[in-house]
């Protein structure tokens, strides 16, 4: 391949500067245009991690910048990543966070969030959003709840938002690329980042649920509501509240 000095067989076994050695091939080494450059050419850095953009415009080359974690819909401002999922939003101390694939007990009263791959096949990120629906932070409804109540950002006291609130946040998500709310669909081909469900062990069903956010509509102990983007198409219905789904918090103007 493109690099390899050195090989033996199909495999490479040493690459030339500016180059790493992955899985036996080579890759051109990114790490040049900073730690959160995640793909790049010889010359310049391409995409970023996940909370981070390309900043093309105060620069010569382009570098990766921390996103705006937050955006007005209505007269309200909403997180337009899940909470985990971007350097400034974090998880406040009080829930349980675990990989994906390690269990976090979402029956009983535990307030559990997963993280890591939760969206495992037909996820995808080529619509541009700038955000992967591969890897999305989930929690149950207890921890969404309490996350959006004790999240510290901006000063401000966060909640999360009733269904009429998010009712029209499809339309400030789909087709916007990386200045929308980064909703992600069920689905490919509906101007979304694909999420299908994944791996979330201990939740109900042992599943995730990306393409689900949570609001404020709490029924019982056991059930409460959620909207969730299938098809391009935005709808409320209920789950139980041991569910792994998306977190959104918003704020007052």
């Amino acid at each position: 391949s493109e690099g390899c000095l050195t090989c033996e067989g199909d495999n490479c076994l040493s690459c030339d500067t500016g180059y790493v050695l992955k899985n036996g091939k080579c890759e051109i080494d990114c790490s040049g245009f900073g730690k959160n450059c995640t793909n790049c050419t010889t010359s310049k850095c391409t995409a970023c991690a996940d909370g981070f953009v390309l900043d093309e415009v105060t620069s010569a080359l382009p570098v990766c910048k921390v996103s705006n974690p937050v955006m007005q819909v209505g007269n309200l401002l909403v997180t337009k990543y899940n909470i985990g999922d971007h350097p400034d939003l974090l998880i406040p101390s009080g829930v349980s966070v675990v990989d994906a694939a390690s269990n976090c007990n979402s029956t009983s009263s535990s307030k559990c969030c997963w993280k890591g791959n939760t969206s495992e096949t037909n996820c995808d990120n080529k619509n541009g959003e700038g955000y992967s629906g591969c890897n999305r932070t989930v929690c149950n409804w207890r921890a969404a709840d309490y996350i959006c109540k004790n999240l510290k950002y901006n000063g401000k006291t966060w909640r999360l938002a009733t269904p009429s609130e998010m009712s029209g946040w499809a339309t400030s998500s789909i087709g916007k690329g990386t200045s929308g709310l980064q909703l992600c669909d069920y689905y490919s081909g509906y101007s979304s980042a694909q999420c299908k469900s994944g791996t979330a062990k201990g939740a109900y069903g042992n599943s995730s649920n990306p393409y689900n956010v949570w609001n404020n509509d709490y029924v019982t102990s056991y059930s409460a509501f959620r909207y969730t983007l299938m098809n391009g198409n935005w709808t409320t219905l209920d789950n139980t509240t041991s569910v792994a789904n998306s977190v959104r918090c918003v704020t007052s103007l």
